[in-house]
């Protein structure tokens, strides 16, 4: 969590990795709280006692432990006056516990005996993000919200994303908050870099998890393939192997992207978001290496920082 940004439950965590944290000063970390209410929590979490989250809040705070908190909403499970609850619990520990951001569920196919839960459609998304400026107020920030909604949100429920400026002194990018956002803006900036016409006919093909497809079609590739002599063929990858519902690039593992992208003209090179490997950088979910996957497809498969303007720079092949 500290040196990653990933969200842990905390669920498990006595006394002695509390102290560990305070005496070593990890701070920001970033937690999964879903709920605060003790039994939907224990029944969520399939824990048979209570893990304190509060106590374990409070004492993080007063030892000034930064904190990031996500609530991943389930429709009729833990909204409605669930997530009124949990919002007001979080907000007691403000400013040191700076953001809860709420974040859309994503069921895999991997449920058997586990509670049934409901997915989120567009309807659903677009009633919450109704209530953002309500909640927003109801739980004001200092030069940032307190209440952030990820960025899936808005793709489902096919509204404008916020500005920049919208999302305040706040870093969460790396987690899904603004990221289309900041991914856009910094495109928009590339644009003027970017070359009018290439020396040779070039093309290269761009893979990405679903949940972007239609952002990509629509702001990216068009412009891509207005420079002349150059074809951008985006091919969007399903993941089969956890479920289709899950949709960000990040979950995307190299079987996957292997066998959607075999036998298909895929031009020069494969560029994907380096979101699809882990921490390091190395490998896969399924541990694959750049390496096994570009042998597979018998073509360069590369990854950018989320850069268009990076492609060119390193060159199509990488």
């Amino acid at each position: 969590s500290y040196l990653h940004g990933h969200y842990i439950t905390m669920t498990n965590m006595g006394q002695k990795e509390l102290d560990r944290i305070v005496e070593q000063k990890l701070s920001p970390l970033y937690i999964s709280v879903h709920v605060t209410e003790p039994k939907l929590r224990k029944k969520l979490f399939l824990y048979k006692k209570d893990d304190h989250l509060i106590e374990k809040l409070q004492y993080l705070t007063s030892h000034a432990i930064e904190l990031h908190t996500q609530i991943v909403l389930m429709p009729t499970i833990n909204d409605g006056e669930y997530l009124e609850r949990t919002l007001h619990d979080l907000y007691h520990f403000y400013p040191q516990l700076k953001t809860s951001t709420i974040v859309p569920v994503g069921l895999t196919k991997h449920r058997k005996g586990l509670m049934d839960i409901p997915s989120v459609d567009k309807e659903y998304a677009r009633k919450l993000l109704l209530k953002t400026k309500i909640l927003q107020n109801e739980f004001p920030g200092r030069g940032s919200p307190f209440v952030l909604f990820s960025d899936e949100w808005y793709i489902l429920a096919d509204r404008p994303f916020p500005i920049q400026e919208e999302y305040g002194n706040v870093d969460l990018t790396e987690n899904g908050v603004g990221q289309v956002t900041e991914f856009l803006d910094q495109f928009l900036d590339e644009i003027p870099n970017l070359p009018k016409i290439m020396d040779n006919p070039t093309n290269f093909t761009i893979a990405t998890g679903t949940l972007v497809q239609g952002i990509l079609e629509k702001e990216v590739i068009p412009k891509l393939n207005n420079i002349e002599n150059l074809t951008v063929t985006l091919i969007p990858i399903k993941n089969y192997f956890f479920g289709e519902s899950v949709t960000v690039s990040g979950l995307l593992t190299g079987q996957d992207i292997i066998s959607q992208l075999q036998g298909r003209e895929l031009g020069e090179a494969v560029w994907m978001t380096q979101r699809i490997l882990n921490d390091e950088g190395e490998k896969t979910l399924d541990d694959l290496s750049l390496e096994d996957l570009s042998n597979s497809l018998n073509c360069p498969l590369n990854v950018t920082q989320d850069s268009i303007l990076e492609i060119f720079q390193r060159g199509i092949h990488g």
